[in-house]
């Protein structure tokens, strides 16, 4: 059995959930719609830097 690292939505999306934050609360206090921040989560979506 290989191991493979998480995906960065997966780090993304567990940091959020360790922080008790919803996907809503941070998408707001990260200045993004939670459809954006779920898109990351999800890996369909990357961000711009």
């Amino acid at each position: 059995m290989s191991y493979s690292e998480p995906s960065p939505g997966k780090h993304l999306e567990r940091a959020r959930l360790d922080a008790g934050l919803s996907l809503r609360e941070l998408a707001r206090r990260a200045g993004t719609s939670h459809v954006t921040l779920s898109a990351y989560e999800h890996g369909t979506k990357s961000p711009t830097l």
